[in-house]
Protein backbone atom coordinates (compact mmCIF):
# COMPACT_ATOMS: atom_id res chain seq x y z
CA UNK A 1 0.00 0.00 0.00
CA UNK A 2 2.62 2.33 0.57
CA UNK A 3 4.19 1.55 -2.63
CA UNK A 4 1.23 2.45 -4.27
CA UNK A 5 1.36 5.85 -2.70
CA UNK A 6 5.03 6.53 -3.57
CA UNK A 7 4.69 6.16 -7.81
CA UNK A 8 2.37 8.64 -8.12
CA UNK A 9 4.15 11.42 -6.17
CA UNK A 10 7.12 10.24 -7.51
CA UNK A 11 6.01 10.92 -11.11
CA UNK A 12 4.75 14.32 -9.69
CA UNK A 13 8.08 15.14 -8.02
CA UNK A 14 10.13 14.14 -11.20
CA UNK A 15 7.32 16.48 -13.67
CA UNK A 16 7.97 19.34 -11.40
CA UNK A 17 11.70 18.96 -11.87
CA UNK A 18 10.87 18.63 -15.71
CA UNK A 19 9.17 21.87 -15.66
CA UNK A 20 12.09 23.60 -13.66
CA UNK A 21 14.54 22.67 -15.72
CA UNK A 22 12.78 23.71 -19.13
CA UNK A 23 12.22 27.15 -17.46
CA UNK A 24 15.70 27.63 -16.25
CA UNK A 25 17.23 29.18 -18.98
CA UNK A 26 14.43 31.46 -18.84
CA UNK A 27 15.92 32.75 -15.24
CA UNK A 28 19.12 33.38 -16.25
CA UNK A 29 20.71 36.78 -15.84
CA UNK A 30 22.81 38.05 -18.81
CA UNK A 31 26.21 36.32 -18.63
CA UNK A 32 27.68 39.64 -18.39
CA UNK A 33 25.43 41.39 -15.91
CA UNK A 34 27.98 43.02 -13.65
CA UNK A 35 29.73 44.46 -16.77
CA UNK A 36 26.73 46.46 -17.20
CA UNK A 37 26.94 47.87 -13.73
CA UNK A 38 29.37 50.96 -13.54
CA UNK A 39 29.76 51.53 -10.07
CA UNK A 40 29.41 47.61 -8.80
CA UNK A 41 32.00 45.02 -9.31
CA UNK A 42 32.50 40.92 -8.43
CA UNK A 43 33.99 41.76 -5.21
CA UNK A 44 31.17 44.24 -3.83
CA UNK A 45 28.53 41.24 -5.35
CA UNK A 46 30.97 38.76 -3.38
CA UNK A 47 30.12 40.84 -0.20
CA UNK A 48 26.68 41.70 -0.28
CA UNK A 49 26.11 37.72 -0.64
CA UNK A 50 27.41 37.25 2.24
CA UNK A 51 25.80 39.61 4.15
CA UNK A 52 23.07 37.62 3.02
CA UNK A 53 23.73 34.87 3.90
CA UNK A 54 24.54 35.98 7.43
CA UNK A 55 20.90 37.56 7.08
CA UNK A 56 19.65 33.93 6.88
CA UNK A 57 21.43 32.39 9.34
CA UNK A 58 20.01 35.12 11.52
CA UNK A 59 16.97 34.88 11.12
CA UNK A 60 17.20 31.07 10.77
CA UNK A 61 15.35 30.84 6.76
CA UNK A 62 15.99 28.07 4.39
CA UNK A 63 18.60 27.80 1.53
CA UNK A 64 16.59 28.50 -0.67
CA UNK A 65 15.34 31.43 0.23
CA UNK A 66 19.41 32.76 -0.17
CA UNK A 67 19.49 30.99 -3.79
CA UNK A 68 16.56 32.44 -4.88
CA UNK A 69 17.72 36.38 -3.45
CA UNK A 70 20.93 35.81 -5.11
CA UNK A 71 19.11 34.89 -8.41
CA UNK A 72 16.80 38.15 -8.20
CA UNK A 73 19.72 39.87 -7.18
CA UNK A 74 21.35 38.66 -10.09
CA UNK A 75 18.20 39.15 -12.72
CA UNK A 76 17.76 42.46 -11.16
CA UNK A 77 21.22 43.71 -12.30
CA UNK A 78 20.69 42.06 -15.57
CA UNK A 79 17.83 44.86 -16.23
CA UNK A 80 18.83 48.05 -14.24
CA UNK A 81 21.34 50.06 -13.21
CA UNK A 82 21.80 50.51 -9.83
CA UNK A 83 24.16 53.02 -7.58
CA UNK A 84 26.47 52.16 -5.37
CA UNK A 85 24.83 53.57 -2.78
CA UNK A 86 21.63 51.31 -3.62
CA UNK A 87 22.76 48.34 -3.78
CA UNK A 88 22.47 46.73 -0.03
CA UNK A 89 18.42 47.90 -0.91
CA UNK A 90 18.84 45.50 -3.82
CA UNK A 91 20.12 42.64 -1.62
CA UNK A 92 17.66 42.93 1.35
CA UNK A 93 14.80 43.63 -1.32
CA UNK A 94 15.33 40.60 -3.03
CA UNK A 95 15.57 38.63 0.29
CA UNK A 96 11.58 39.87 1.42
CA UNK A 97 10.94 38.81 -2.00
CA UNK A 98 12.49 35.14 -1.74
CA UNK A 99 10.97 34.69 1.57
CA UNK A 100 7.66 35.82 1.07
CA UNK A 101 8.05 32.60 -1.79
CA UNK A 102 10.27 30.10 0.17
CA UNK A 103 9.12 31.16 4.14
CA UNK A 104 6.38 29.95 6.25
CA UNK A 105 7.41 33.02 8.80
CA UNK A 106 9.20 35.87 6.21
CA UNK A 107 11.09 38.61 8.27
CA UNK A 108 9.08 41.57 8.73
CA UNK A 109 9.92 44.90 7.02
CA UNK A 110 11.23 46.45 10.58
CA UNK A 111 13.54 43.64 10.59
CA UNK A 112 14.77 44.12 7.35
CA UNK A 113 15.47 47.61 8.42
CA UNK A 114 17.31 46.70 11.31
CA UNK A 115 20.14 44.03 9.59
CA UNK A 116 20.82 47.05 7.32
CA UNK A 117 21.45 49.21 10.45
CA UNK A 118 18.35 51.36 9.56
CA UNK A 119 20.70 52.59 6.34
CA UNK A 120 16.92 51.22 4.21
CA UNK A 121 13.82 52.06 5.32
CA UNK A 122 10.56 50.38 5.48
CA UNK A 123 9.48 52.67 3.14
CA UNK A 124 12.79 52.40 0.61
CA UNK A 125 12.42 48.61 1.08
CA UNK A 126 8.63 48.73 0.04
CA UNK A 127 8.88 51.01 -2.87
CA UNK A 128 12.40 49.05 -4.16
CA UNK A 129 10.02 45.64 -3.94
CA UNK A 130 7.41 47.56 -6.44
CA UNK A 131 9.95 48.50 -9.01
CA UNK A 132 11.88 45.18 -8.78
CA UNK A 133 8.99 42.97 -8.92
CA UNK A 134 8.01 45.62 -12.06
CA UNK A 135 11.99 45.23 -13.94
CA UNK A 136 11.15 40.94 -13.24
CA UNK A 137 8.31 41.22 -14.55
CA UNK A 138 6.89 39.67 -11.58
CA UNK A 139 8.89 36.21 -12.67
CA UNK A 140 10.71 35.78 -9.42
CA UNK A 141 9.97 32.28 -8.67
CA UNK A 142 13.32 30.80 -10.57
CA UNK A 143 14.49 27.30 -9.82
CA UNK A 144 17.74 27.46 -8.47
CA UNK A 145 20.38 25.31 -7.05
CA UNK A 146 18.95 24.41 -4.07
CA UNK A 147 15.69 23.40 -5.53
Amino acid sequence: EEEELAAPELEYALDVMRCMRRREVFYLPAPDFLDLQPELNARMRSVLTGWLGEVRRKYRLRKETLFLSVSIVDRYLSRVLVPRNRFQLVGVTALLIASKLEEIHAPGLADLEYVTQHSCSVRDIMASEALMLAALEYEVAAPTAAH
